[in-house]
Protein backbone atom coordinates (compact mmCIF):
# COMPACT_ATOMS: atom_id res chain seq x y z
CA UNK A 1 0.00 0.00 0.00
CA UNK A 2 2.85 2.38 0.76
CA UNK A 3 4.71 1.94 -2.58
CA UNK A 4 1.19 2.11 -4.31
CA UNK A 5 1.17 5.68 -2.45
CA UNK A 6 4.61 6.51 -3.10
CA UNK A 7 3.67 6.47 -6.76
CA UNK A 8 0.80 8.12 -6.68
CA UNK A 9 2.54 11.13 -5.61
CA UNK A 10 5.56 10.29 -8.47
CA UNK A 11 2.44 10.36 -11.10
CA UNK A 12 1.33 13.86 -9.66
CA UNK A 13 4.37 15.19 -9.05
CA UNK A 14 5.81 14.93 -12.38
CA UNK A 15 2.22 15.85 -13.62
CA UNK A 16 2.05 19.17 -11.78
CA UNK A 17 5.97 19.70 -13.07
CA UNK A 18 4.66 19.02 -16.53
CA UNK A 19 1.81 21.35 -16.37
CA UNK A 20 4.02 24.06 -14.42
CA UNK A 21 6.54 24.14 -18.10
CA UNK A 22 3.02 24.27 -20.64
CA UNK A 23 3.61 27.23 -22.23
CA UNK A 24 7.14 26.41 -22.86
CA UNK A 25 6.49 22.83 -24.17
CA UNK A 26 3.49 24.45 -25.86
CA UNK A 27 6.68 26.72 -28.03
CA UNK A 28 8.87 23.34 -28.17
CA UNK A 29 6.47 20.85 -29.48
CA UNK A 30 4.39 23.57 -31.23
CA UNK A 31 7.25 23.99 -33.27
CA UNK A 32 6.65 23.65 -37.07
CA UNK A 33 7.98 24.84 -40.56
CA UNK A 34 5.21 27.83 -40.63
CA UNK A 35 6.16 29.15 -37.01
CA UNK A 36 10.15 28.65 -38.52
CA UNK A 37 8.56 31.82 -40.70
CA UNK A 38 9.51 34.29 -37.29
CA UNK A 39 12.80 32.67 -36.32
CA UNK A 40 16.43 32.78 -37.23
CA UNK A 41 16.79 29.54 -36.32
CA UNK A 42 14.96 26.06 -35.08
CA UNK A 43 15.09 24.41 -31.90
CA UNK A 44 18.03 22.87 -31.25
CA UNK A 45 18.28 19.59 -29.33
CA UNK A 46 19.38 21.36 -25.84
CA UNK A 47 16.08 23.05 -25.93
CA UNK A 48 14.83 19.58 -25.33
CA UNK A 49 16.99 17.96 -23.29
CA UNK A 50 16.81 20.96 -21.04
CA UNK A 51 13.24 21.02 -20.52
CA UNK A 52 12.60 17.65 -19.95
CA UNK A 53 15.48 17.29 -17.20
CA UNK A 54 13.96 20.49 -15.96
CA UNK A 55 10.44 18.89 -15.84
CA UNK A 56 12.10 15.80 -13.89
CA UNK A 57 14.40 17.52 -11.13
CA UNK A 58 11.02 19.95 -10.48
CA UNK A 59 8.69 16.58 -10.34
CA UNK A 60 11.56 15.24 -7.64
CA UNK A 61 10.99 18.26 -5.57
CA UNK A 62 7.69 18.13 -5.80
CA UNK A 63 7.99 14.28 -4.73
CA UNK A 64 9.89 15.16 -2.28
CA UNK A 65 7.02 17.66 -0.70
CA UNK A 66 4.40 15.13 -0.90
CA UNK A 67 6.18 12.72 1.57
CA UNK A 68 6.74 15.50 3.78
CA UNK A 69 2.93 15.97 4.21
CA UNK A 70 2.34 12.60 4.04
CA UNK A 71 4.06 12.28 7.68
CA UNK A 72 2.76 15.41 8.71
CA UNK A 73 6.40 17.29 8.97
CA UNK A 74 4.79 20.93 10.92
CA UNK A 75 7.18 22.78 9.00
CA UNK A 76 6.08 21.48 5.75
CA UNK A 77 2.93 21.74 6.58
CA UNK A 78 2.60 25.45 7.64
CA UNK A 79 4.50 26.45 4.88
CA UNK A 80 2.01 24.76 2.16
CA UNK A 81 0.67 27.94 1.86
CA UNK A 82 3.44 29.98 0.98
CA UNK A 83 4.73 26.93 -1.28
CA UNK A 84 1.03 26.59 -2.97
CA UNK A 85 1.48 30.89 -4.21
CA UNK A 86 4.90 30.28 -5.07
CA UNK A 87 3.74 27.66 -7.33
CA UNK A 88 0.35 29.29 -8.58
CA UNK A 89 2.18 31.91 -10.29
CA UNK A 90 4.20 30.09 -12.80
CA UNK A 91 1.12 28.24 -13.23
CA UNK A 92 -0.69 30.97 -14.11
CA UNK A 93 1.94 32.81 -16.32
CA UNK A 94 2.67 29.63 -18.27
CA UNK A 95 -1.43 29.43 -19.05
CA UNK A 96 -1.20 33.02 -20.03
CA UNK A 97 1.54 32.52 -22.48
CA UNK A 98 0.21 29.32 -23.80
CA UNK A 99 -3.59 30.70 -24.89
CA UNK A 100 -2.11 31.90 -28.06
CA UNK A 101 -6.06 32.94 -29.24
CA UNK A 102 -8.08 33.30 -26.38
CA UNK A 103 -10.80 34.38 -28.91
CA UNK A 104 -14.09 35.71 -27.07
CA UNK A 105 -13.70 33.21 -24.08
CA UNK A 106 -13.60 36.25 -21.52
CA UNK A 107 -12.23 34.11 -18.34
CA UNK A 108 -9.12 33.22 -21.24
CA UNK A 109 -9.19 36.91 -22.04
CA UNK A 110 -8.92 38.01 -18.21
CA UNK A 111 -6.13 35.36 -18.09
CA UNK A 112 -4.07 36.38 -21.03
CA UNK A 113 -4.55 40.26 -20.18
CA UNK A 114 -4.01 40.22 -16.89
CA UNK A 115 -2.12 37.47 -15.27
CA UNK A 116 -1.12 39.55 -12.25
CA UNK A 117 -4.58 39.78 -11.40
CA UNK A 118 -5.24 36.31 -11.96
CA UNK A 119 -2.72 35.24 -10.00
CA UNK A 120 -3.81 37.49 -7.18
CA UNK A 121 -7.44 36.01 -7.01
CA UNK A 122 -6.45 32.81 -7.28
CA UNK A 123 -3.96 33.31 -4.23
CA UNK A 124 -6.38 34.72 -2.13
CA UNK A 125 -8.51 31.57 -3.13
CA UNK A 126 -6.03 28.88 -2.28
CA UNK A 127 -5.61 30.59 1.25
CA UNK A 128 -9.24 30.68 1.82
CA UNK A 129 -9.66 26.97 0.71
CA UNK A 130 -6.19 26.24 3.44
CA UNK A 131 -7.38 28.17 6.02
CA UNK A 132 -11.25 26.78 5.62
CA UNK A 133 -10.80 23.19 4.82
CA UNK A 134 -6.77 22.30 5.84
CA UNK A 135 -4.84 19.98 3.63
CA UNK A 136 -7.74 18.03 2.68
CA UNK A 137 -8.52 20.77 -0.10
CA UNK A 138 -5.93 19.79 -1.82
CA UNK A 139 -7.12 16.30 -2.49
CA UNK A 140 -9.09 17.22 -5.28
CA UNK A 141 -6.52 18.36 -6.79
CA UNK A 142 -3.67 15.49 -6.38
CA UNK A 143 -6.57 13.23 -7.83
CA UNK A 144 -6.93 15.61 -11.04
CA UNK A 145 -3.37 15.79 -11.49
CA UNK A 146 -2.83 12.08 -11.75
CA UNK A 147 -5.69 11.57 -13.93
CA UNK A 148 -3.39 13.88 -16.55
CA UNK A 149 -0.65 12.04 -15.84
CA UNK A 150 -0.28 10.90 -19.38
CA UNK A 151 0.31 14.09 -20.79
CA UNK A 152 3.80 13.70 -19.47
CA UNK A 153 4.07 10.62 -21.82
CA UNK A 154 3.25 12.82 -24.73
CA UNK A 155 5.59 15.76 -23.85
CA UNK A 156 8.31 13.46 -23.53
CA UNK A 157 7.13 10.56 -26.10
CA UNK A 158 7.08 14.28 -28.66
CA UNK A 159 11.02 15.39 -27.57
CA UNK A 160 12.24 11.46 -28.00
CA UNK A 161 10.70 11.70 -31.21
CA UNK A 162 11.86 15.00 -32.58
CA UNK A 163 15.27 13.96 -31.28
CA UNK A 164 14.96 11.04 -32.97
CA UNK A 165 13.99 12.28 -36.37
CA UNK A 166 16.26 15.48 -35.95
CA UNK A 167 17.71 17.78 -38.38
CA UNK A 168 19.56 21.32 -38.57
CA UNK A 169 16.42 22.80 -40.26
CA UNK A 170 17.19 26.28 -39.87
CA UNK A 171 15.71 28.24 -42.71
CA UNK A 172 18.25 29.77 -45.24
CA UNK A 173 17.92 33.02 -46.75
CA UNK A 174 19.62 32.53 -50.02
CA UNK A 175 21.73 34.58 -52.58
CA UNK A 176 20.62 38.62 -52.20
CA UNK A 177 19.87 40.53 -55.70
CA UNK A 178 23.13 41.73 -57.23
CA UNK A 179 24.62 44.61 -56.50
CA UNK A 180 24.08 47.27 -59.40
CA UNK A 181 26.17 50.08 -60.72
CA UNK A 182 26.28 53.33 -58.23
CA UNK A 183 24.06 56.15 -59.39
CA UNK A 184 25.58 59.49 -59.50
CA UNK A 185 26.34 61.93 -57.21
CA UNK A 186 23.30 63.56 -56.99
CA UNK A 187 20.85 61.29 -57.45
CA UNK A 188 17.63 60.89 -55.08
CA UNK A 189 17.95 58.57 -52.50
CA UNK A 190 15.33 57.67 -49.83
CA UNK A 191 16.08 56.24 -46.36
CA UNK A 192 12.43 55.24 -44.56
CA UNK A 193 12.52 54.77 -41.53
CA UNK A 194 9.06 52.34 -39.88
CA UNK A 195 9.43 52.51 -35.88
CA UNK A 196 7.19 49.76 -34.58
CA UNK A 197 4.37 50.46 -32.64
CA UNK A 198 5.45 54.12 -32.55
CA UNK A 199 2.00 56.61 -31.52
CA UNK A 200 1.50 59.81 -32.62
CA UNK A 201 -0.90 60.90 -30.04
CA UNK A 202 1.74 60.19 -27.34
CA UNK A 203 4.51 61.62 -28.79
CA UNK A 204 2.96 64.58 -30.13
CA UNK A 205 -0.49 66.07 -28.75
CA UNK A 206 -0.60 64.13 -25.52
CA UNK A 207 3.33 63.67 -24.60
CA UNK A 208 3.90 63.11 -21.13
CA UNK A 209 5.49 65.63 -19.68
CA UNK A 210 8.14 63.50 -17.85
CA UNK A 211 9.87 62.90 -21.41
CA UNK A 212 11.69 65.25 -23.57
CA UNK A 213 12.48 64.23 -27.80
CA UNK A 214 14.26 66.85 -29.18
CA UNK A 215 15.23 64.96 -31.91
CA UNK A 216 12.09 64.38 -33.29
CA UNK A 217 10.73 67.79 -32.44
CA UNK A 218 14.26 68.90 -34.24
CA UNK A 219 13.01 66.78 -37.66
CA UNK A 220 9.21 68.10 -37.06
CA UNK A 221 10.27 71.57 -37.35
CA UNK A 222 11.93 71.04 -40.90
CA UNK A 223 9.88 68.37 -42.31
CA UNK A 224 6.59 67.71 -43.77
CA UNK A 225 4.32 66.77 -40.96
CA UNK A 226 1.21 65.09 -41.62
CA UNK A 227 -1.23 65.01 -38.41
CA UNK A 228 -3.82 62.70 -39.99
CA UNK A 229 -2.18 59.33 -41.73
CA UNK A 230 -3.69 56.46 -41.13
CA UNK A 231 -2.42 53.04 -40.02
CA UNK A 232 -1.90 50.46 -42.49
CA UNK A 233 -3.28 47.83 -39.93
CA UNK A 234 -3.17 46.78 -36.49
CA UNK A 235 -0.47 44.19 -36.68
CA UNK A 236 3.08 44.56 -38.16
CA UNK A 237 1.99 41.28 -40.58
CA UNK A 238 -0.32 42.82 -42.01
CA UNK A 239 0.99 46.20 -42.10
CA UNK A 240 4.44 45.79 -43.89
CA UNK A 241 3.27 43.74 -46.93
CA UNK A 242 0.54 46.41 -46.80
CA UNK A 243 2.90 48.96 -46.93
CA UNK A 244 6.09 47.45 -49.22
CA UNK A 245 3.31 46.20 -52.03
CA UNK A 246 0.72 49.39 -51.39
CA UNK A 247 -1.88 47.45 -51.52
CA UNK A 248 -4.51 47.18 -48.66
CA UNK A 249 -3.91 43.50 -47.21
CA UNK A 250 -6.72 41.78 -45.60
CA UNK A 251 -5.36 38.71 -44.30
CA UNK A 252 -1.99 36.58 -43.93
CA UNK A 253 -0.84 33.01 -42.72
CA UNK A 254 2.60 31.56 -43.38
CA UNK A 255 3.49 29.38 -45.34
CA UNK A 256 6.66 27.49 -44.39
CA UNK A 257 9.75 30.22 -42.97
CA UNK A 258 10.26 31.99 -46.31
CA UNK A 259 7.00 32.62 -47.63
CA UNK A 260 3.55 34.79 -46.28
CA UNK A 261 0.43 33.95 -48.25
CA UNK A 262 -1.46 37.34 -48.38
CA UNK A 263 -4.96 38.39 -49.49
CA UNK A 264 -5.80 41.66 -50.55
CA UNK A 265 -8.99 43.90 -49.50
CA UNK A 266 -11.49 42.62 -52.36
CA UNK A 267 -9.26 39.44 -53.37
CA UNK A 268 -11.07 35.86 -52.91
CA UNK A 269 -7.82 34.35 -53.01
CA UNK A 270 -4.43 34.78 -51.22
CA UNK A 271 -1.08 34.68 -53.18
CA UNK A 272 2.63 34.92 -52.41
CA UNK A 273 3.70 37.78 -50.73
CA UNK A 274 7.34 37.30 -52.45
CA UNK A 275 6.30 37.17 -55.46
CA UNK A 276 3.94 41.04 -55.66
CA UNK A 277 5.30 44.14 -57.16
CA UNK A 278 7.06 45.76 -54.12
CA UNK A 279 8.69 49.37 -53.58
CA UNK A 280 12.02 47.42 -53.68
CA UNK A 281 11.68 45.59 -57.36
CA UNK A 282 10.29 48.82 -59.06
CA UNK A 283 13.39 50.48 -57.28
CA UNK A 284 15.81 48.03 -58.83
CA UNK A 285 14.10 48.23 -61.75
CA UNK A 286 14.83 52.47 -61.61
CA UNK A 287 18.55 51.34 -60.89
CA UNK A 288 18.78 52.10 -57.47
CA UNK A 289 20.30 49.35 -55.15
CA UNK A 290 18.22 48.45 -52.09
CA UNK A 291 18.37 47.69 -48.47
CA UNK A 292 17.13 46.15 -45.36
CA UNK A 293 17.88 46.16 -41.63
CA UNK A 294 14.97 45.29 -39.66
CA UNK A 295 13.52 42.93 -37.23
CA UNK A 296 10.80 40.53 -36.15
CA UNK A 297 9.73 39.42 -40.52
CA UNK A 298 12.41 37.26 -42.57
CA UNK A 299 12.36 40.37 -45.31
CA UNK A 300 16.03 38.52 -46.40
CA UNK A 301 14.02 35.50 -47.08
CA UNK A 302 10.86 36.56 -48.32
CA UNK A 303 12.46 39.68 -50.61
CA UNK A 304 15.68 38.07 -51.18
CA UNK A 305 15.52 38.68 -55.07
CA UNK A 306 14.77 42.44 -55.02
CA UNK A 307 17.21 43.42 -52.24
CA UNK A 308 21.12 43.96 -52.60
CA UNK A 309 21.43 44.08 -48.94
CA UNK A 310 19.43 42.43 -46.32
CA UNK A 311 19.76 41.76 -42.20
CA UNK A 312 16.95 40.98 -39.92
CA UNK A 313 16.76 39.66 -36.74
CA UNK A 314 14.06 37.57 -35.19
CA UNK A 315 11.96 39.08 -32.28
CA UNK A 316 12.38 37.47 -28.69
CA UNK A 317 10.26 34.30 -29.15
CA UNK A 318 10.99 32.14 -26.51
CA UNK A 319 12.91 29.84 -28.53
CA UNK A 320 15.53 32.82 -28.65
CA UNK A 321 15.45 34.14 -24.77
CA UNK A 322 17.35 31.29 -23.36
CA UNK A 323 20.34 31.36 -24.42
CA UNK A 324 22.94 28.80 -26.50
CA UNK A 325 24.07 26.66 -24.29
CA UNK A 326 22.65 23.49 -22.52
CA UNK A 327 23.04 24.77 -18.71
CA UNK A 328 21.84 28.46 -19.56
CA UNK A 329 18.74 26.68 -21.26
CA UNK A 330 18.33 24.81 -18.53
CA UNK A 331 18.35 27.78 -16.00
CA UNK A 332 16.63 30.48 -17.96
CA UNK A 333 13.54 27.19 -18.15
CA UNK A 334 13.13 27.43 -14.24
CA UNK A 335 13.87 31.19 -14.33
CA UNK A 336 11.01 31.98 -17.26
CA UNK A 337 8.49 30.30 -14.69
CA UNK A 338 8.40 33.19 -12.38
CA UNK A 339 8.71 36.14 -15.35
CA UNK A 340 6.30 38.24 -17.99
CA UNK A 341 7.25 39.76 -20.66
CA UNK A 342 7.75 42.72 -19.14
CA UNK A 343 8.52 41.71 -15.51
CA UNK A 344 11.13 40.07 -13.63
CA UNK A 345 12.08 39.30 -9.82
CA UNK A 346 15.50 38.80 -11.15
CA UNK A 347 16.47 42.02 -13.14
CA UNK A 348 15.54 42.46 -16.85
CA UNK A 349 13.14 39.70 -17.70
CA UNK A 350 14.35 37.16 -20.58
CA UNK A 351 11.79 38.73 -22.87
CA UNK A 352 13.54 42.16 -22.40
CA UNK A 353 17.01 40.92 -22.03
CA UNK A 354 16.63 39.55 -25.83
CA UNK A 355 14.80 42.82 -27.12
CA UNK A 356 17.47 44.92 -25.91
CA UNK A 357 20.36 43.08 -27.90
CA UNK A 358 17.88 42.82 -30.81
CA UNK A 359 17.44 46.50 -30.93
CA UNK A 360 21.27 47.33 -30.21
CA UNK A 361 21.91 45.11 -33.56
CA UNK A 362 18.97 46.51 -35.85
CA UNK A 363 20.29 50.10 -34.76
CA UNK A 364 24.31 49.44 -35.49
CA UNK A 365 23.23 47.79 -38.88
CA UNK A 366 20.89 50.90 -39.73
CA UNK A 367 23.44 53.14 -39.01
CA UNK A 368 25.84 51.16 -41.44
CA UNK A 369 23.11 51.10 -44.45
CA UNK A 370 22.09 55.40 -43.64
CA UNK A 371 25.58 56.46 -44.44
CA UNK A 372 26.02 53.92 -47.06
CA UNK A 373 25.67 56.10 -50.60
CA UNK A 374 25.21 53.76 -52.57
CA UNK A 375 22.08 52.32 -51.60
CA UNK A 376 19.50 54.06 -53.20
CA UNK A 377 16.04 52.62 -51.35
CA UNK A 378 16.25 51.65 -47.73
CA UNK A 379 13.68 50.34 -44.88
CA UNK A 380 14.75 50.44 -41.89
CA UNK A 381 12.26 48.51 -39.26
CA UNK A 382 13.64 49.35 -35.90
CA UNK A 383 12.15 47.36 -32.74
CA UNK A 384 11.17 49.98 -30.76
CA UNK A 385 9.63 51.72 -28.93
CA UNK A 386 7.48 47.89 -29.30
CA UNK A 387 7.72 45.72 -26.17
CA UNK A 388 9.10 44.26 -24.44
CA UNK A 389 10.54 47.58 -22.54
CA UNK A 390 14.21 47.70 -21.01
CA UNK A 391 14.73 51.72 -21.11
CA UNK A 392 14.39 53.53 -17.81
CA UNK A 393 14.42 56.95 -18.20
CA UNK A 394 14.38 57.79 -14.33
CA UNK A 395 18.25 56.48 -14.44
CA UNK A 396 19.30 56.43 -17.73
CA UNK A 397 19.68 52.88 -17.86
CA UNK A 398 18.64 49.63 -19.65
CA UNK A 399 17.23 48.42 -16.29
CA UNK A 400 13.30 49.27 -16.96
CA UNK A 401 11.71 46.87 -13.71
CA UNK A 402 15.04 45.60 -12.72
CA UNK A 403 14.62 46.78 -8.92
CA UNK A 404 13.55 43.05 -7.77
CA UNK A 405 10.33 41.31 -6.36
CA UNK A 406 9.02 45.13 -6.56
CA UNK A 407 9.79 44.94 -10.50
CA UNK A 408 6.88 42.39 -10.77
CA UNK A 409 4.46 45.29 -10.21
CA UNK A 410 5.59 48.04 -11.97
CA UNK A 411 3.36 49.14 -14.80
CA UNK A 412 4.68 48.23 -18.35
CA UNK A 413 2.65 51.24 -19.91
CA UNK A 414 5.30 53.59 -17.94
CA UNK A 415 8.08 51.07 -19.90
CA UNK A 416 6.30 52.24 -23.31
CA UNK A 417 6.74 55.88 -22.47
CA UNK A 418 10.26 55.34 -21.35
CA UNK A 419 11.00 53.47 -24.97
CA UNK A 420 9.61 56.45 -26.99
CA UNK A 421 12.88 58.31 -25.87
CA UNK A 422 14.54 55.81 -27.62
CA UNK A 423 12.86 56.30 -30.66
CA UNK A 424 14.30 59.48 -30.47
CA UNK A 425 17.95 58.75 -29.69
CA UNK A 426 17.75 56.19 -32.48
CA UNK A 427 16.98 58.93 -34.66
CA UNK A 428 19.48 61.10 -33.41
CA UNK A 429 22.27 58.78 -33.24
CA UNK A 430 20.94 58.09 -37.65
CA UNK A 431 21.20 62.31 -38.21
CA UNK A 432 24.48 62.51 -36.82
CA UNK A 433 26.22 59.48 -38.83
CA UNK A 434 24.63 60.34 -41.71
CA UNK A 435 25.88 63.60 -41.07
CA UNK A 436 29.62 62.50 -40.31
CA UNK A 437 28.95 60.62 -43.57
CA UNK A 438 27.70 63.52 -45.68
CA UNK A 439 24.45 62.09 -46.46
CA UNK A 440 22.01 63.32 -44.35
CA UNK A 441 21.41 66.75 -46.18
CA UNK A 442 21.38 64.36 -49.77
CA UNK A 443 18.71 62.11 -48.20
CA UNK A 444 15.16 62.04 -48.31
CA UNK A 445 14.10 60.49 -45.13
CA UNK A 446 10.49 59.12 -44.60
CA UNK A 447 9.53 58.68 -40.66
CA UNK A 448 6.65 56.73 -39.79
CA UNK A 449 5.61 53.77 -37.82
CA UNK A 450 3.35 50.13 -39.01
CA UNK A 451 0.53 50.91 -36.28
CA UNK A 452 0.28 53.06 -33.11
CA UNK A 453 0.22 51.62 -29.78
CA UNK A 454 -2.31 48.88 -29.44
CA UNK A 455 -2.66 48.62 -25.94
CA UNK A 456 -4.16 52.17 -25.23
CA UNK A 457 -7.36 51.13 -23.81
CA UNK A 458 -5.31 49.59 -20.67
CA UNK A 459 -3.05 52.45 -20.56
CA UNK A 460 -5.67 55.37 -20.21
CA UNK A 461 -8.52 54.42 -21.50
CA UNK A 462 -8.32 55.94 -24.90
CA UNK A 463 -9.30 54.26 -28.14
CA UNK A 464 -6.65 52.53 -30.55
CA UNK A 465 -5.30 55.70 -32.74
CA UNK A 466 -6.39 55.74 -36.28
CA UNK A 467 -3.29 57.48 -36.97
CA UNK A 468 0.52 56.96 -37.08
CA UNK A 469 3.43 59.20 -37.11
CA UNK A 470 4.46 60.46 -40.61
CA UNK A 471 7.17 63.09 -41.77
CA UNK A 472 9.25 63.55 -44.67
CA UNK A 473 13.00 65.72 -44.55
CA UNK A 474 12.87 66.07 -48.01
CA UNK A 475 16.96 66.35 -49.54
CA UNK A 476 18.35 69.67 -49.44
CA UNK A 477 17.83 72.96 -47.08
CA UNK A 478 15.00 71.92 -44.45
CA UNK A 479 11.40 73.00 -45.31
CA UNK A 480 8.39 72.85 -43.04
CA UNK A 481 5.17 72.30 -43.63
CA UNK A 482 1.79 70.95 -41.41
CA UNK A 483 -0.59 68.26 -43.83
CA UNK A 484 -3.60 67.85 -41.93
CA UNK A 485 -6.02 66.26 -44.41
CA UNK A 486 -6.18 62.18 -43.99
CA UNK A 487 -4.78 60.08 -46.10
CA UNK A 488 -3.61 56.24 -46.03
CA UNK A 489 0.25 55.57 -45.27
CA UNK A 490 -0.81 53.04 -48.04
CA UNK A 491 0.41 55.50 -50.49
CA UNK A 492 4.23 55.35 -49.13
CA UNK A 493 5.01 52.96 -51.75
CA UNK A 494 4.17 55.14 -54.42
CA UNK A 495 5.41 58.34 -53.06
CA UNK A 496 9.09 56.69 -52.58
CA UNK A 497 9.06 55.61 -56.51
CA UNK A 498 7.79 59.56 -57.04
CA UNK A 499 10.68 60.84 -55.07
CA UNK A 500 13.51 58.16 -56.85
CA UNK A 501 12.00 59.57 -60.40
CA UNK A 502 13.23 63.15 -59.62
CA UNK A 503 9.10 64.55 -59.42
CA UNK A 504 9.17 65.26 -55.20
CA UNK A 505 12.07 67.89 -54.16
CA UNK A 506 9.77 70.64 -52.51
CA UNK A 507 7.10 70.17 -49.97
CA UNK A 508 4.56 71.93 -51.94
CA UNK A 509 5.14 69.43 -54.94
CA UNK A 510 4.99 66.26 -51.97
CA UNK A 511 1.56 68.18 -50.59
CA UNK A 512 0.30 68.19 -53.69
CA UNK A 513 1.10 64.61 -54.84
CA UNK A 514 -0.83 63.82 -51.66
CA UNK A 515 -3.74 65.83 -52.44
CA UNK A 516 -3.78 64.18 -56.03
CA UNK A 517 -3.61 60.51 -54.72
CA UNK A 518 -4.98 60.27 -51.64
CA UNK A 519 -8.58 59.66 -52.96
CA UNK A 520 -7.04 55.94 -54.14
CA UNK A 521 -7.49 54.78 -50.34
CA UNK A 522 -10.36 56.45 -48.91
CA UNK A 523 -9.37 58.00 -45.09
CA UNK A 524 -12.45 58.81 -43.52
Amino acid sequence: MRERSRLNDWLAALSLSNLVFLSSWTSLLGMNQNNLFYLNRAPSPAHYYSLMLDVLVVGACFYGVAGLLHRRVWWAVRLLPAAGILLLFPMVNSLAEAISDPGSWMVLRFVVEHTLKTFGLLAVALLAALLIGGIRTMRPVYHLLKIVSPLVLFTFGQSVYHLAAYQPNTPVQGALAPRLAAKAAGSPRVLWLIFDEWDPELSFTERPSRIQLPEIDRLRAGAFFATRAVRPNRDTILSMPALTTGRDVEAVRTNGPSELMIRFKGASAPVEWSRQDNVFREARKLGFNTAVAAWALPYCRVMKDDLSECAWWSDPAPINNLGESFPEMFVNQLRGLYETENHSPFGLSLSARRHLEVAQAVQAKSVEVARDASVGLALLHLPVPHSPFFYNVATGRNDFGANGPGGMFQRASQGYIDALVLVDRSLGELRRSMEQAGTWDTTTVIVSADHPLRTRPGFDGHPVSRYVPFLVKLAGPAQAREYTAPFQTLLTKELILAMLRGEISRTEQLAAWVDAHRAEFPAE
